[in-house]
């Protein structure tokens, strides 16, 4: 008889660490240490992230914090409008003592410098005890970079000079980070504008103590309404007070030298941006009343331009909340939208109006207009172009240059115009029109650079500019840098990346300078080292960095690209990693683990594409499978799972039959070169990927068990569309139906280890998804195991979580496609039949 058990874990969070156990019962509660060597890659030291300014002048290296432990993960937080906010001790105190930031705010713990022009890297002095950097926002001349630094009662205002490498605190813990970055250069370079918490005291309520004043009401007034399933909306009007109170900013001037003073406000700013001259302030607030039916980057808004002593001017637009937009991916809100500067004139306004009423249903020759609108605002607005997808964004270069960019998901179409904004009589010109997932045919990104005043603005050298691409093509992946004109069209190669042993990645110009190129190159066993490329002679390779390898025991995994087909010939592709001596042949056959995420496409030729590099390095983390390729099994990694619809076809008609092709090709093909057996296979993914594992081994015998991470199992709980599924429940139930493992569960036979995170916010896959599907699997019998990290979101962060899914993992890949004597006994879930 089978047996199954629900493990929930517990965190200790009234003690001050949280324990972990590495005895050998199986069942007990609490945290689990993987076996070695997982446990040492997992815990290693990541690799820096690296930032670079527009020119190329200067390396930014950021030291990322290790595993975060749970104890920090689980302070006091708000779940208001789709947001995470740490509200420290403020829950239930007067005061507004908090980080006032989101919860899962990316944080460093260190800072190096390299210049181009200094022959070694340099350390950040200055810098507080124990950094907790973020929101790095470069100087209009990028001569600095402002940060924050979280204190654990609030975020400081920083800011780091880049010729000297010295930092400075300028401001106490009162940056409010909830809305995103506090931080906006003023234009001279001379000081910053923040938002900060209001200085007057503000009080939370704890809705767990309120005493309900009323019944929650909804009303529907018989609009069309449609919506995807987003969490942790605002509900009662404590939910509104709170986030109120929680958004609200005051707008202070902060020199770089001098004290604080008060600018604007307070309101809930969500985006500030000043004119290139430094004249007028581009803010957006939020409008009240606030939303109960989206998160917070849908909610009503006014943009108002302010002068420069922080006075209203006028107001731009009342932006409308998103709650009842049209059905579709490229549904859009009628009026003004994406406000903002152009970036080559001192102050004008440019904003994307839509032609079809935001409506994707309605038929129109454009779908999108663009206008401009220059200060002192006295004329009407300019129309500059006409779009015919939807617009995307538009890069400026001067009077006679810019590009615009549009794409439509329905056809997967992308164009790109140029047109002369300061020529409203020239007529556009089209430059591209392509299938934005034809990896093959991508022209590459138009590189631009800071101009004086900070602003993004195109590299034009006499009316021709200059576009870098990922290289993507039959014969691997081989990056490029392309001069074009932009009148004739006319493109000119200046250099490809021939490199067949390493993977190497274009960046951009190096100090500024058209003849060198700031690249990274990379192989299986180094990490990406920076180096300065002399395009006149490509021999000259000159180092800026060498990071030291912290995965070196991934060094004796064996890496591939493995490319088979299924059977209507599409071609299919994936990184094989196998352990060290296997021997094709010769040595007996692996398990095998196959992770994927399905993508849909729209036409078979770019499905088929190769658009992995097995020559880059690879950094596990807990979302890697490589880790078991030193623990015996094969792992295909990144496996294709594509889903076409061609002629019509909507892609998920025939989700499943696609679904299944595509993992027995990839199954078949190791199993003819002899290196997997085929009877000890193991899906794996997460997201999309788990709603995938879930069905294959629901209709599906290829498999001996399955791992599915933080997936949505009944899509009848997300019936106005999944993934890029755009078609609601009600116009596709056969569809919705047939895809649900859910809907299966009496079909399921495979034992299933479930993940998920209990504090998942990502709309559609909330923790209920497992514990629902879980429990149909318990009651009619089916091997299985839920694990619930608490306090965990989408993606896993704490030391605790992170290892003990590692652990989880390990055992299960052990238990049930191991070698015999791989398993654990004991471990309360049996094979099944």
């Amino acid at each position: 008889m089978r047996r199954v058990r629900l493990l929930t874990l517990l965190a200790a969070l009234a003690v001050p660490g949280v324990s972990v156990a590495v005895d050998a019962d199986p069942d007990r509660d609490g945290y689990r240490l993987p076996p070695e060597p997982i446990r040492a890659l997992a815990e290693a030291p990541p690799l820096p992230d690296v930032l670079s300014d527009s020119r190329g002048r200067v390396l930014v290296m950021l030291r990322r914090e290790a595993l975060p432990s749970l104890q920090a993960l689980s302070r006091p937080q708000m779940r208001l409008a789709g947001l995470d906010i740490d509200v420290g001790d403020g829950v239930t105190r007067s005061s507004l003592d908090s980080l006032n930031a989101r919860t899962r705010l990316e944080t460093f713990s260190g800072i190096e410098l390299r210049r181009l022009d200094e022959d070694r890297a340099r350390p950040v002095s200055g810098l507080p005890a124990h950094p907790r950097l973020s929101f790095f926002t470069w100087s209009p001349d990028e001569t600095r970079l402002a940060f924050t630094h979280a204190t654990g009662s609030g975020l400081e205002v920083w800011v780091l000079a880049l010729d000297t490498g010295q930092a400075r605190r300028l401001t106490g813990a009162n940056a409010n980070g909830v809305l995103g970055n506090p931080l906006t250069w003023f234009r001279d370079g001379a000081a910053l504008l923040v938002r900060m918490r209001p200085a007057a005291t503000v009080e939370l309520s704890d809705p767990r103590l309120q005493v309900p004043a009323a019944p929650l009401i909804s009303v529907s007034d018989g609009n069309l309404a449609p919506a995807r399933t987003y969490q942790n909306l605002l509900r009662t009007a404590v939910d509104d007070a709170n986030f109120d109170a929680l958004a609200t900013s005051r707008l202070y001037r902060v020199p770089l030298r001098g004290e604080p003073r008060p600018w604007a406000g307070p309101s809930p700013y969500r985006r500030t941006a000043f004119s290139p001259d430094g004249r007028y302030l581009l803010v957006e607030s939020l409008r009240k009343p606030y939303s109960r039916r989206v998160p917070v980057d849908r909610f009503a808004a006014r943009t108002q331009l302010l002068d420069p002593d922080g006075e209203p001017v006028m107001t731009v637009a009342d932006l409308p909340p998103g709650d009842d937009l049209p059905r579709g991916r490229m549904a859009a809100t009628v009026g003004k939208r994406q406000i903002g500067w152009r970036a080559d004139r001192p102050a004008e306004l440019v904003w994307t109006e839509a032609l079809d009423d935001g409506d994707p249903a309605v038929q129109v020759a454009h779908r999108d207009a663009l206008f401009a609108w220059a200060a002192p605002f006295a004329d009407s607005p300019r129309l500059l172009l006409k779009t015919v997808n939807r617009h995307i964004e538009t890069l400026w270069g001067d009077d006679r240059h810019a590009i615009a960019i549009d794409a439509w998901w329905e056809t997967r179409n992308t164009r790109s115009y140029l047109f002369a904004p300061g020529e409203p009589a020239r007529a556009p010109r089209l430059l591209d029109d392509r299938d934005m997932q034809d990896r093959y045919a991508d022209p590459g990104l138009y590189q631009t650079e800071l101009n004086g005043a900070g602003e993004p603005q195109l590299i034009l050298d006499h009316g021709r500019a200059y576009r870098i691409g990922e290289g993507f093509g039959p014969d691997g992946q081989h990056p490029f840098l392309d001069r074009i004109d932009l009148t004739s069209g006319v493109r000119e190669r200046l250099y490809q990346s021939t490199l067949e042993e390493e993977a190497e990645s274009l960046i951009g110009f190096a100090g500024g300078d058209r003849s060198r190129l700031l690249v990274s190159i990379e192989s299986p066993t180094r990490p990406p080292a920076h180096f300065v490329r002399d395009l006149e002679d490509r021999t000259r390779l000159r180092r800026l960095t060498e990071p030291a390898n912290p995965y070196a025991a991934m060094n004796a995994v064996k890496r591939s690209l493995l490319t088979y087909a299924r059977d209507d010939g599409i071609a299919l592709s994936g990184t094989l990693h196998l352990p060290a001596g296997f021997d094709p042949g010769q040595s007996a056959r692996l398990p095998l683990i196959l992770w994927a995420y399905p993508v849909e496409y729209r036409d078979a030729g770019s499905a088929s594409q190769v658009a992995v590099n097995p020559r880059r390095f690879v950094a596990p983390d807990y979302m890697s499978p490589a880790y078991w390729a030193l623990r015996g099994f094969a792992v295909l990694d990144k496996a294709s799972f594509p889903i076409v619809g061609e002629a019509g076809v909507e892609p998920n008609d025939t989700y499943l039959e696609q679904l299944l092709g595509n993992a027995r090709a990839a199954i078949d093909a190791l199993d003819r070169q002899g290196i997997v057996d085929r009877q000890r296979v193991v899906a794996m993914g997460h997201s999309y990927g788990a709603f995938m594992v879930a069905n294959l081994l629901t209709h599906s015998d290829y498999f001996a068990a399955g791992i599915a991470r933080s997936g949505a199992y009944n899509r009848t709980l997300t019936p106005f569309g999944f993934q890029r599924e755009q078609r609601s429940y009600w116009q596709a139930p056969q569809v919705y139906t047939a895809m649900s493992p859910f809907m299966s569960a009496d079909r399921m036979k495979t034992p299933l280890l479930l993940i998920h995170g209990g504090a998942d916010a990502n709309a559609s896959t909330s923790a209920m998804q497992s514990e629902r599907y879980f429990a149909a699997l318990q009651a009619l019998g089916a091997p299985a195991r839920l694990v619930i990290l608490p306090n965990e979101n989408h993606r896993y962060l704490a030391r605790e979580s992170v290892l003990h899914t590692l652990w989880e993992q390990d055992r299960w890949l052990q238990r049930h496609a191991g070698d015999a004597d791989g398993g654990h006994a004991g471990d309360g879930v049996s094979r099944g039949e």
